[in-house]
């Protein structure tokens, strides 16, 4: 990893550095979010579904620990009470502190799991755009939000550059990835 990123991670971080460290060490981490749009947290892991260990530098975001277990098979995963995404990719969103109600534009939405993440932070108050260039990819990041059942978002397929001549100061949090 590039050292000035070590360095801003151990900044936003602190305490939490190294366990965020420790996940690059580990390359078969699978790693789930349960989605508070649909359900409290703690009433999924009463259900003893998955074994779930907590990550903690992101809200609601679990490391799967069976391996054997197909997520992407289990109801749960297709009614969106679970998103599957990457730890790493989680512990951006979880350094953000999003409030209620802002209005959030993802630069770089697709597949849609920090769109997703973004929207249980925002709840139903907020705004979200969750911008993807490549259509095909705007298609795949519609489905997830949906699944998630997301309902104050916005796809587009727009070049980036564009959102500053149209929305230069509408913004609260800007996600480039």
């Amino acid at each position: 990893l590039p050292q000035a990123f070590k360095e801003r991670m151990m900044q936003l971080l602190g305490d939490e550095y190294d366990t965020f460290i420790a996940t690059y060490d580990d390359q078969d981490v699978r790693g789930a979010r349960i989605n508070t749009l649909k359900i409290n947290p703690s009433d999924y892991l009463d259900t003893k579904r998955l074994e779930l260990e907590p990550i903690p530098y992101a809200h609601d975001c679990y490391k799967l620990i069976s391996d054997d277990v197909a997520v992407g098979r289990l109801p749960e995963h297709h009614a969106g009470i679970i998103y599957m995404q990457d730890p790493g990719a989680m512990a951006a969103l979880g350094a953000l502190d999003i409030p209620v109600g802002a209005k959030v534009l993802d630069l770089c939405a697709a597949p849609g799991g920090k769109s997703g993440q973004a929207a249980a932070k925002i709840g139903d108050t907020g705004l979200l755009i969750s911008n993807e260039y490549v259509p095909k990819r705007a298609k795949i990041t519609v489905g997830n939000l949906e699944r998630l059942g997301v309902r104050n978002a916005i796809v587009t397929s727009l070049d980036t550059k564009e959102f500053k001549k149209m929305y230069n100061t509408f913004f609260d949090v800007v996600i480039a990835d």
